[in-house]
């Protein structure tokens, strides 16, 4: 068959004769299960405060999208000024960057092509507290001794979360499988945190939050009535938002949870479903999840094991999920397989078992328990979390016990990556062994998340302190109602986050209520009243040690002295205190504890106690440089009028856009490059510095780039574009036909004629037609050449065909010659030039 025009089909002839067909295409039931948690309290709405989250000044993490180069990795990182310090977790890179420039480049690196995400590194200084407003009352993560829903505490019987954030707050990068009643996804301690679906995962859209094995839709919003949403409190121990102002923390300040329901609203369901739910994890892990820990906090009572179950446990490991859950919450020994709670019981390698334990390092009555089969405990009674109706409060179980480690495993995660095994081992090994606990489960004791995170260390006074960090030689006593304080010079400005005091029992039973005051200095004596601390409680069988005396917000102080110190409460002779002698360190004076620090502080006795206490002190950063100019998207190559890719022809006007660029530069300044034919090893132009440039003879074969620099009144920066595609030799001078590359694309068919005409004004020989391909698809393609005579404005009679041509998907883009077997003469007219497909 013959077709009398040519879609995008392009032909050049000359002497030579070139024809180019603009091929240019482009490849195309068991029983039901019983939630691990004891009925809740009243939930109370916690306040949102307008708190600003603190972070480490000087590094960023940021994490690119699959597909980008590592060349335009590095690229960006150099526009930002930033340079990698390592990978860590599962692709979350740690770039250094100037400091006081955290803020500017998170902005510029999230707005830039690529960038998956890119936040502070929400490190602040040693003994990182977050802002959150109930972030007192969650003793598991820092015991200081406080009374929580009614009950005191023991101080440093917590799972040491709290110097662990002094290394790594989280990562989103680290993804968390939750199977439980479902999540509140939109509580707001939450949402932040919550996985949310890129499209596909599971068979379920973009934009959905998981997955609801119950309903079989891609909606796992918790229903959970016994509780009042044990999904979502078990969700927030994990990861609820930390250091935003509002509510709680979690285990993780970042992190991201992937939530799948499989229990009802009234707590009930099965073991079928609880597979159903793990295998839905699993598959969205080989889908491309980074899930690295699932938290189960369900235990199936009266059941008998099911190996089913066991497998799916095992393939999670066998896909680098580690898999933890609680042991339970009817007072029994999980080693008497009479009693024996599941999935606790299945003691897989890449399972971890957890019971509860309570403020003062020892298990409550009612919790499971197991010397063999029971692995270690964590904080699980009083536990305050996110609730549905984005609402807080208090539920006790083995349900709060087992995130604790799920999000300390997460935690882990994203500072040094390891297989579940070892996950497991590095987390039972640093279990701190406690007399309450010891014999009642494997390790001995309760979770440390300290000891198990790589670089966490328990060194007692930060660097950046005010006051005496060391234990002094001497010891005195509390008596009741009085203020001490000690004074000290600040030579810069700061704020003051805590004071920290180290205290010790005496002997005499009973408790003492003591709280941290900062005082101005006036005519070297206390004067105005600066701030107050929260209290803490010192009982007489409180261990020695530092306590931390936190304020509600950091306390902003300029250079000058300060008075720092406490008062204690109305008992007396129940706490100690040590101190060193330095002369005339110390104010004190009698005041009514129940009043209230006095503000001036009054008239004052002074002593040589200088006290074991110090102040946390953050110094306040400088003005941060001005930004330099930030390529958002790198210029491009074109030529005006022609959208999309081009294939750059010599003799061609080419023309470089600008890009776009935050931080409004002034000027921009060009230079052309020739590279090789992958765009590497590329050399300036010499004289090609304006924003266009023709290519020239010497350009064929290579590709180019331009570089565009961008100065504003801060300096000057410089990006690249993409390489174009090869730049094609100029055609013979003895042509006709089209010797361009068209913009458009046309498969080659199956045995089809494709001609075009075009016209001579003299005699010519033609000795070959030259076509202009590209890969299509797998496979060959047999071609040749044709050239007919002109009949009324139509092809006619056959004049000559070429030699054949096997084009294989393997060939390069670009062009070439379909040769006849001897020279054609062709007198002026017109002809119909182009080739015939084969099958």
């Amino acid at each position: 068959m013959r077709r009398a025009h040519l879609a995008q089909v392009l032909v050049v002839l000359a002497t030579t004769a070139l024809v180019t067909s603009s091929l240019i295409g482009t490849l195309p039931s068991a029983r039901a299960a019983a939630l691990s948690s004891k009925p809740p309290k009243p939930t109370v709405r916690a306040r949102p405060r307008d708190l600003s989250p603190r972070f480490r000044d000087g590094y960023v993490l940021v994490a690119f999208k699959p597909g980008m180069s590592k060349s335009a990795q590095q690229r960006l990182e150099r526009a930002a000024r930033a340079h990698e310090v390592h990978t860590l977790g599962a692709g979350a890179h740690l770039l250094s960057v100037p400091a006081g420039q955290v803020l500017p480049v998170v902005q510029l690196l999230k707005s830039a092509p690529g960038v998956r995400y890119a936040e502070p590194d929400y490190l602040s200084e040693l003994a990182a507290t977050p802002n959150d407003p109930s972030f007192p009352i969650q003793w598991a993560y820092q015991n200081t001794s406080q009374t929580v829903n009614g009950v005191v505490g023991t101080a440093g019987d917590d799972e040491k979360a709290v110097q662990a954030w002094n290394v790594t707050t989280g990562s989103r990068s680290i993804v968390i499988g939750e199977v439980d009643t479902g999540v509140e996804y939109t509580h707001p301690d939450l949402a932040a945190n919550i996985w949310t679906n890129p499209g596909g995962i599971g068979g379920c859209p973009a934009g959905t939050h998981g997955y609801n094995v119950l309903t079989g839709t891609c909606d796992p919003m918790d229903d959970d009535v016994q509780y009042g949403g044990h999904g979502t409190h078990v969700a927030g121990i994990m990861g609820a938002v930390g250091n935003n102002g509002v509510g709680v923390s979690g285990v993780n300040w970042t992190t991201t949870i992937l939530p799948v329901k499989w229990v009802d609203a009234n707590g009930n369901n099965s073991t079928a479903d609880l597979i159903t739910a793990l295998d839905w994890l699993l598959h969205a892990k080989q889908a491309g999840v980074n899930i690295r820990v699932v938290n189960d906090s369900t235990v199936f009572v009266g059941t008998a094991y099911s190996q089913a179950l066991s497998d799916e446990i095992d393939l999670l490991g066998q896909n680098g999920i580690l898999f933890v859950t609680a042991a339970g919450n009817t007072s029994d020994n999980n080693d008497n397989p009479a009693v024996r709670r599941y999935p606790c019981g299945y003691d897989r390698p890449t399972e971890i078992c957890v019971a509860a334990s309570d403020q003062n390092d020892a298990l409550p009555g009612w919790a499971n328990y197991g010397a063999t089969t029971v692995d270690l405990a964590a904080p699980g009674n009083n536990i305050y979390s996110t609730l549905r109706g984005a609402t807080y409060g208090f539920i006790n179980g083995s349900s709060m016990a087992s995130p604790q480690v799920a999000g300390a495993a997460a935690l882990i995660l994203s500072v040094q990556d390891m297989p579940p095994a070892q996950l497991k081992a590095d987390i039972l090994e640093n279990a701190d062994a406690t007399p309450g606990i010891s014999g009642l489960v494997r390790t001995g004791g309760r979770l440390d998340i300290c000891k198990a995170l790589p670089g966490c260390t328990m060194a007692s006074p930060p660097p950046s302190i005010i006051g005496q960090s060391s234990v002094g030689a001497n010891s005195d006593v509390m008596v009741a109602d009085r203020k001490r304080v000690n004074h000290y010079q600040l030579a810069t400005s700061g704020s003051v986050s805590q004071l920290s005091m180290y205290l010790q029992p005496t002997g005499t039973s009973g408790q003492q209520t003591i709280e941290g005051v900062i005082y101005a200095d006036q005519s070297g004596m206390p004067g105005a009243l600066l701030a107050v601390s929260s209290p803490v409680t010192f009982t007489s069988t409180s261990a020695a040690g530092w306590y931390n005396l936190l304020f509600a917000s950091p306390v902003a102080l300029g250079p000058g002295t300060y008075w720092i110190g406490i008062i204690s409460g109305g008992t007396s002779r129940v706490a100690g205190f040590r101190w060193s002698g330095v002369a005339s360190s110390r104010a004190l004076d009698s005041n009514t504890y129940t009043s209230g620090p006095s503000n001036p502080f009054g008239s004052a006795s002074i002593d040589a106690e200088q006290m074991s206490l110090y102040a946390t002190f953050t110094p306040t950063s400088s003005s941060p440089p001005p930004p330099l100019p930030f390529s958002v998207t790198g210029p491009e190559v074109g030529v005006p009028g022609q959208p999309g890719p081009i294939i750059p022809q010599a003799g061609q006007t080419l023309t470089a856009t600008n890009g776009v660029w935050d931080f409004s530069p002034t000027m921009y300044a060009y230079q052309w490059m020739r590279c090789d034919t992958t765009g590497a090893n590329c050399s300036p132009i010499s004289g090609a510095t304006t924003a266009t440039y023709v290519p020239s003879g010497a350009d064929g074969g290579t590709t180019l780039r331009v570089s565009v620099a961008a100065t504003n009144s801060n300096g000057t920066a410089t990006t690249e574009s993409s390489p174009t595609q090869i730049v094609q030799a100029p055609p013979p001078s003895n042509t006709f036909g089209k010797t361009t590359v068209g913009m458009s694309t046309d498969p080659s068919g199956s045995n089809a004629e494709r001609v075009e005409v075009f016209s001579i004004s003299q005699a010519v020989y033609v000795v070959k037609l030259s076509i202009y391909l590209i890969r299509w698809s797998s496979g060959q393609q047999v071609l040749q050449g044709l050239i007919y005579a002109d009949q009324g404005g139509t092809p006619g009679n056959l004049v000559a065909v070429t030699n054949q041509f096997t084009f294989s998907s393997t060939a390069t883009t670009g062009w070439y010659d379909l040769t006849f077997a001897s020279s054609v003469p062709l007198s002026p007219g017109a002809y119909w030039i182009g080739l015939i497909d084969g099958a």
